[in-house]
């Protein structure tokens, strides 16, 4: 299946914008799934997406019983431009809460929101346990752009001990995402109270993506809680202009009394039970405070990972810089 912008609703589309109206929920296939998406034969979406909340290049929103699926062997792409004014933006979901995910590449030239964008998923916020394989981002020159919890495949990943109950979608989705807050340049993050047991496990995911985002920034993932990470590669070997981080403003959050941008090449925010392993980096990270070559914070694990990229630049400012990990409070 193909979806292609056409001319007339490109137009439509600036009108709107003109007029400052953004919907929520918008997708290229579904504005939001609670069932079955397959692709029996070429899986393939190209769109033009422009929204407020939940914009996913294939789904705004995934609800937890939703399913997208390729029948062949083909992963599937995603192209064209993504972008929302608000939160929860990703290359395929916006907000996904489903466990079955068919591998993909975004080759989207822009993906941009707010708080929780990524270039596969903006938010993902799970009550089971969830594993997903080649999740990845392709293409040079595209970019990602966000304030912050922004990660080239996942901007934020959280588990929960059991999904809201609420009937209203609307609702609910909104009581998925952690409460955001800023006060004189600094962003604090409300994490969830009902946080659950279960695992995200993401094996083989590579992003090619340049990342401008100010606070809680990966190259992979940019917050994640209850994670296990497997083999995922930032930027490319030989390769200046993939996957690269910075930042646009002095946005920056505290973790453990520590102030800064918690900017990693893998992770930004490596929270309790999550494990990196067999990671890499190839791509430079420009964040002044609290930033790493695979993690900007880490409270989890990293084992076997390696950075073959930059750190900063030389100028007056830069603290709590490391190889691996900006600040570790783990292992």
């Amino acid at each position: 299946s193909t979806n292609t912008a056409t001319n007339e609703s490109r137009v439509k589309l600036l009108q709107a914008m003109a007029k400052g109206y953004y919907a929520d929920f918008v997708g290229g296939v579904a504005g939001y799934n609670a069932d079955t998406i397959t692709w029996t034969q070429k899986a393939a979406v190209s769109t033009l997406l422009n929204g407020g909340s939940f914009v996913g290049g294939v789904v705004g929103f995934n609800d937890e019983k939703a399913q997208i699926t390729v029948q062949n062997s083909a992963a599937l792409t995603v192209s064209g431009r993504i972008t929302g004014a608000q939160d929860a933006v990703g290359g395929l979901v916006g907000l996904n809460s489903g466990t079955t995910l068919p591998a993909v590449t975004v080759k989207a030239e822009l993906i941009s929101g707010r708080y929780c964008v990524g270039g596969v998923l903006g938010a993902n916020v799970v009550a089971k346990n969830m594993t997903a394989d080649k999740l990845c981002t392709g293409g040079s020159g595209n970019s990602l752009q966000a304030q912050a919890l922004a990660g080239g495949i996942v901007g934020y990943n959280q588990v929960i001990a059991a999904m809201p109950t609420a009937e209203n979608t609307i609702t609910r989705a909104k009581s998925l995402l952690p409460v955001v807050t800023e006060n004189s340049s600094i962003l604090t993050v409300s994490e969830k109270n009902n946080e659950g047991t279960a695992t995200v496990t993401l094996t083989d995911c590579t992003n090619a993506l340049n990342l401008t985002a100010d606070a809680y920034v990966g190259g992979v993932v940019g917050w994640g809680e209850n994670l296990a990470l497997n083999n995922a590669v930032n930027g490319a070997q030989n390769s200046v202009s993939m996957g690269v981080l910075r930042s646009d403003s002095s946005l920056q959050v505290t973790c453990q009394a520590v102030t800064g941008n918690a900017a990693g090449g893998i992770i930004g925010y490596a929270g309790g039970y999550t494990k990196l392993n067999d990671c890499q980096n190839f791509a430079g990270v420009f964040h002044k405070q609290m930033a790493g070559g695979i993690a900007g914070y880490n409270a989890g694990t990293i084992q076997n990972c390696t950075q073959n990229a930059n750190l900063g630049t030389r100028q007056t400012g830069y603290t709590y810089i490391g190889g691996i990990a900006g600040v570790n409070a783990g292992t």
